[in-house]
């Protein structure tokens, strides 16, 4: 979880610098590491609303998903 902490936040400070817009803070409590079909995912969470969802890859890099699996 502390990867998928770490890139949201890089992301977050490369939008800001981009747009000025501020990004919600996720909760460590309601973020949480799921499988889904097979795949493992980091899904980042503040309070019920969901920031942001990372597939870990094969490879172990976490990859930011655009479109979550339907599941979530």
């Amino acid at each position: 979880m502390a990867r998928a902490l770490r890139a949201y936040w890089t992301a977050a400070r490369k939008d800001e610098k981009k747009t000025g817009a501020s990004w919600a803070i996720p909760s460590t409590a309601r973020s949480h590491m799921d499988e889904i079909n097979g795949k493992r995912y980091a899904i980042l969470r503040t309070g019920d609303e969901v920031l942001a969802v990372y597939r870990l890859r094969n490879d172990g890099v976490f990859k930011a998903l655009k479109r979550w699996p339907r599941e979530l």
